[in-house]
C-alpha cells in the first residue's frame, strides 16, 4: 500500500507488532504446491516474514515490496541473493477485520472505528475487492492458463455475525496480544495512517495530545467493558491487559496448467 512508502510511516513498528503468519499457512500452501521448489516470490513482502519462513523450503527466495521503508527491515533480518525468476504456483493471502475474543463491546468499538469513521481513508480499489468481494476470483486475461482454484476462508465469530463456519481447512489466524500492543497495531494500519496525516492538529495522547482516534478507540473499548473499566479505576494500566485476538483469514491459490510448448520436441512442456 502506497502507505507504507511515506516517510513517516514507522516501519519497524509494523515489523514488531503485526502478528506473524501460522505454520498451518506455510503448511497448506507447501503442500498444495506439486512444482519443484527450486523459486519464492513473496510480493509485497512487508517486512520479509513469509519470506524468511519460506526460504528453509525453497532454494531461492525474492521478497518484493514498493516500500523502501519494508525492506529495510527485511534486510535487517535476513541478506537476499539475486535469483532468476520462475513459475508454478500462485498464492493469494490477506487477513484482517480484528475481533476481541468475547468481548463484544470491544468489537463493536472496532467496527465502529474501521467501518465508519476510516472509510474515507481506505485504500482503493483494493479495499472494496477484499472487503465486498472477499478475494472471489475477478477478471483475469491468461485464467484460462490457471487450474485447481482453492479458497480457504475462515471468519471468526462476534456478536454480530454468531457461529460463522469456515472451510475445511481454513487457515484460522490467532493472536494474544496486550491492549497495549493492540493498540501499536492498529496504528500500522494503513488508513489510520492517512487518518492522521489528514488531521495532523489531533496529536496522540503519547505525543502529548488529547488523543487522536486510536485513542478514542481505546477509551471506548475500555468503557465498554466494565471489567477493565474497574481495573482502570483502581489504578491498573490499561495497556497491561491481556487479550484474544481472532481475526478474518483468506487463502486464495492456483496451479499453471502445463502446456505443449512450439519446439522441435513435442515432448517437451513449459510451466
Amino acid at each position: 500500500m502506497a502507505s507504507f512508502s511515506d516517510e513517516g510511516y514507522d516501519c519497524s513498528a509494523y515489523a514488531a507488532y503485526r502478528p506473524s503468519p501460522p505454520k498451518a499457512l506455510y503448511d497448506t500452501v507447501l503442500a498444495y504446491h506439486q512444482s519443484p521448489r527450486e523459486l519464492c516470490v513473496d510480493l509485497g513482502t512487508g517486512h520479509g516474514a513469509v519470506a524468511r519462513a519460506l526460504a528453509t523450503h525453497f532454494k531461492s527466495v525474492l521478497g518484493v515490496d514498493s516500500s523502501e521503508g519494508m525492506l529495510k527491515e527485511a534486510a535487517r533480518a535476513q541478506q537476499w541473493d539475486i535469483i532468476r525468476p520462475g513459475g508454478g504456483t500462485v498464492a493469494f493471502w490477506n487477513w484482517g477485520h480484528y475481533v476481541v475474543t468475547g468481548r463484544p463491546r470491544a468489537n463493536r468499538a472496532l467496527q465502529k472505528l474501521f467501518f465508519e469513521d476510516l472509510v474515507p481513508y481506505w485504500p482503493q480499489p483494493g479495499i472494496s475487492v477484499f472487503n465486498n468481494e472477499w478475494m472471489y476470483p475477478v477478471e483475469c486475461r491468461d485464467f484460462a492458463n490457471w487450474t485447481d482454484l482453492t479458497r480457504l476462508v475462515s471468519v471468526p465469530a462476534n456478536d454480530d455475525a454468531p457461529g460463522v463456519s469456515n472451510t475445511p481447512g481454513a487457515i484460522q489466524m490467532r493472536a494474544s496480544q496486550t491492549l497495549g500492543s493492540l493498540e501499536i497495531l492498529i496504528r500500522t494500519l494503513s488508513m489510520v495512517h492517512e487518518w492522521r496525516k489528514a488531521h495532523p492538529e489531533a496529536l496522540s495522547v503519547r505525543e502529548g495530545g488529547s488523543g487522536d482516534c486510536v485513542d478514542t478507540l481505546m477509551r471506548d473499548i475500555i468503557e465498554g467493558e466494565e471489567k477493565w473499566r474497574v481495573f482502570v479505576t483502581s489504578g491498573g494500566n490499561w495497556r497491561d491487559i491481556e487479550v484474544g485476538l481472532e481475526m478474518r483469514s483468506i487463502l486464495l491459490m492456483a496451479r499453471k496448467k502445463q502446456f505443449l510448448s512450439y519446439c522441435e520436441d513435442p515432448h517437451q512442456h513449459y510451466p
